[in-house]
């Protein structure tokens, strides 16, 4: 008989746990509402994302080592300048690495307050902000599939939505429509702001632009 996260806490649990959320996640979900504890579902999230970090890191600090190599075989004069830069690369990715249990429990608990502020918003929410946050950290379960190179995190993230989409119906009593709708709210928000940067960025790089290519003029202009 397979081990369950709410009564030990463990290897084969948190596997047998896992499978169930990718499964059957409404059958989980309705089965933790006033049993499972919200510690439990953190340490859960951070196994979660730890496997996933490192998985992601190993794969961009190899492919980092493999673009390194490739342009110093082509690039024999400038050897140290490609060294460092494959270096600072490796670095970054290990750092990122590193700090994505701890981004990806922030995260879970703003994307949980969006889902449930939306939830409120449509008329839903029978439970309180707890069972939203858990719903979010046991779909951080996903992110044991950035083992899969390339493909791991595309997989990971349309899991993700099905998970939480299934949760919140089965936690907040909603249908999966609104559950859709809150879960997809946090994606589109951070879509928004990225044009907006963007665009921002954009507009800035054109402003410069234009008045580096006005100053000339303005100087030749007769006085």
């Amino acid at each position: 008989m397979s081990e369950h996260w709410d009564n030990s806490i463990g290897i084969a649990s948190y596997f047998s746990t896992l499978k169930k959320i990718i499964v059957a996640p409404t059958s989980f979900f309705e089965g933790i509402l006033d049993k499972e504890s919200l510690g439990r579902a953190i340490i859960f999230s951070l196994i979660s994302l730890t496997i996933g970090g490192i998985a992601t890191m190993m794969w961009a600090v190899l492919f980092s080592i493999l673009e390194t190599s490739t342009q110093m075989s082509g690039n024999i004069a400038n050897q140290q300048a490609v060294i460092m830069n494959g270096l600072f690369g490796v670095g970054i990715n290990i750092a990122l690495g590193l700090m994505t249990p701890v981004f990806g429990i922030i995260g879970c608990f703003i994307g949980a307050a969006i889902a449930h502020l939306c939830l409120i918003m449509l008329g839903g929410c029978q439970e309180g902000y707890l069972a939203t946050v858990k719903v979010y950290l046991y779909s951080a379960g996903t992110n044991v599939f950035s083992i899969i190179p390339c493909l791991g995190p595309f997989v990971s993230g349309i899991l993700s939505i099905v998970i939480v989409v299934a949760g919140l119906s089965s936690m907040q009593k909603v249908s999966k429509t609104k559950a859709l709708t809150a879960s997809l709210l946090l994606p589109f928000f951070c879509c928004c702001c990225a044009i907006v940067f963007i665009a921002s960025v954009f507009i800035a790089i054109s402003s410069i632009a234009g008045i580096a290519g006005i100053a000339p003029l303005l100087q030749n202009m007769p006085k």
